[in-house]
């Protein structure tokens, strides 16, 4: 999967500016470090139960273990994912202070683009060798960089490489498919209305069963370990199906995740 692949490492030239003269973001969080932050009980360190090893560990939230190394391109890793994320917490900054949503489509946006972020982190990184065997002009990776940093935008003319060690073209079929299935995506549920469900003993958990669950028509976003958004079509059939509880959502966000869970530790708990 793309989120333990090997990386491009950006440019290195060691001058005034540093070893990482254009700043390039190489750990980028699938699931937002804020938004993991929620289940903290000292705004550093959450507790995960990992998929693959069946054991429970603390580990900080802005640990590489919740990152992709440099997937996608840094126009959307510094822009679009970061206006995306400033959006919905201007809005969750509202809820908190026991105000409604100004502007309830950040919210979807922020959610939808989750469920992409985790789409292209369990897929395989798009890095395969050019099937041309010369071009007109072979870019080097400083060119290529410079080249990246240009593309203020969803599309951008692209500077085709066939060196085998560059991921810039990778990075650039990412960028796409996040744009394309972020569009598609949005427009399936952009009628659909959000509850806020709550919970006054039982904490919720935070998985990245997102695509997933996103895919099955579950449309539930954690909050925070007591509340979570709930599209109207999947609240109208959690009730119908006399399902709508804490447990039954954990035991979805567990069964659906892919690599690991967040949940509350134990303090967080003790001091509910």
């Amino acid at each position: 999967m793309a989120r333990l692949s090997r990386h491009e490492k950006p440019l290195l030239k060691t001058n005034e500016h540093g070893s990482n003269p254009n700043k390039i973001i190489v750990n980028q969080h699938v699931i937002p470090n804020k938004h993991l932050l929620e289940w903290s009980s000292d705004g550093k360190m959450v507790e995960i139960f990992d998929i693959e090893s069946k054991k429970s560990k603390k580990i900080p939230a802005k640990s590489p273990y919740f990152c992709v190394m440099r997937l996608w391109d840094q126009w959307t890793e510094s822009k679009m994912l970061k206006s995306n994320e400033d959006n919905y917490q201007s809005q969750i900054g509202l809820m908190k202070n026991g105000n409604d949503f100004t502007n309830p489509d950040y919210v979807m946006a922020y959610y939808v683009l989750l469920c992409v972020r985790v789409w292209v982190a369990n897929k395989e990184r798009p890095h395969y060798p050019s099937e041309f065997s010369s071009i007109s002009h072979e870019y080097n990776q400083s060119e290529l960089e410079d080249n990246e940093l240009e593309m203020d935008g969803p599309v951008h003319i692209v500077n085709a490489t066939i060196d085998l060690n560059s991921q810039h073209m990778a990075r650039e079929v990412v960028k796409m498919a996040m744009n394309q299935a972020f569009a598609q995506w949005c427009e399936s549920i952009k009628n659909q209305k959000w509850r806020l469900y709550q919970s006054d003993n039982d904490n919720f958990i935070l998985s990245d069963a997102f695509c997933t669950n996103f895919l099955d028509g579950f449309h539930v976003l954690p909050l925070n370990p007591k509340q979570v958004l709930i599209a109207e079509s999947t609240y109208e059939n959690l009730v119908k199906s006399s399902c709508l509880s804490v447990q039954f959502i954990n035991d979805v966000m567990k069964r659906n995740a892919v690599n690991y869970y967040v949940e509350s530790s134990n303090s967080d708990d003790t001091a509910s």
